[in-house]
């Protein structure tokens, strides 16, 4: 890549945060790049830091200020341990967690966001709602929603890439494409077709066989990377099959690209993809670029599957 990778951090030092810096190890990201570590501390300073913002000032209290540096060089510690090459920085938020990184992100324009998710096991509920909902809808870039799955093992990555034979499948495919993947790392690319989305049984089978023509010419794309693929096409409901797959197989990461929305409803992230966000207990990546690409449009492909 010409131009350094850039990421964009939130973090507030908890532990869903520090996983979310444990799994970068395994998102096949460049040895240089520039990173920006919104540092967030508590609520209350939030809160505190958002009326003074309306009443003209930027000031906190000195605890508050000091809790937000203190998290800020935990989180640059970790960084600069992990990624020596990266080009690091932190910023102290001011606001709330989804308009910080909201602003940041429309001033830097980074390539991909990263945020830590409380886990659905820990919480005793699927929880995907609210600052996080909010970024991974608006967000113009890649976003990826870290759980930590896998930090603490030493096998090669396990990415799960998701198509649909959309214009979309290709913004997925140069997400995984894209990385600097350790040899051994493992693709698998998978494609769910829904049964009820036909009238008739044969069609199904038709739409089977050109995922599986989609698949060998993602394969091929991959080829070029150290990572070696697989494939899985199978029928079922989307969002259902990909979590039972992934809780099979576990891998590091799901990919998959979310279809564009109306500015209407940009704050919608509903069907499959919000599924997926909320019940994975690996690391999910919303990959997104500029305009969806056509190279994919000319092959036969099954009905997309996603933000049904």
């Amino acid at each position: 890549m010409n131009r350094r990778m850039k990421i964009l951090i939130g973090y507030d030092g908890s532990h869903h945060a520090n996983a979310a810096l444990k799994d970068l190890l395994r998102a096949g990201l460049p040895a240089e790049a520039k990173a920006v570590v919104m540092s967030i501390s508590n609520s209350s300073f939030a809160e505190k830091s958002v009326r003074a913002e309306r009443n003209g000032k930027m000031d906190g209290s000195t605890e508050d200020i000091e809790v937000a540096a203190s998290i800020a060089k935990q989180a640059s510690d970790i960084i600069r341990e992990n990624f020596p090459g990266w080009n690091t920085r932190v910023d102290l938020a001011v606001g709330s967690t989804a308009r910080v990184v909201a602003k940041k992100s429309g001033q830097w324009n980074p390539n991909l966001i990263v945020l830590g998710l409380e886990d659905a096991s820990e919480s005793g509920r699927n929880y995907f709602g609210g600052d996080l909902r909010r970024i991974a809808a608006e967000a113009k870039c890649s976003v990826r929603v870290s759980r930590g799955f896998n930090t603490e093992t030493e096998g090669a990555p396990r990415v799960l890439l998701c198509v649909d034979g959309s214009p979309y499948t290709e913004t997925a495919l140069k997400a995984v494409a894209s990385r600097d993947w350790p040899k051994g790392t493992e693709v698998r690319i998978l494609t769910v077709v829904n049964p009820f989305d036909y009238s008739i049984p044969e069609f199904v089978d038709k739409a089977m066989e050109r995922a599986e023509s989609l698949h060998r010419a993602i394969a091929n794309d991959l080829n070029p990377t150290p990572a070696f693929t697989s494939s899985v096409v199978c029928e079922g409901e989307p969002a259902m099959m990909i979590l039972s797959v992934a809780e099979e197989w576990k891998p590091d990461c799901i990919f998959l690209a979310p279809h564009r929305r109306s500015r209407a409803s940009r704050l919608l992230l509903n069907g499959v993809t919000e599924t997926v966000a909320a019940r994975a207990k690996c690391a999910v990546e919303l990959a997104r670029s500029g305009a969806p690409h056509d190279s994919y449009l000319r092959m036969p492909a099954p009905t997309p599957i996603f933000n049904r």
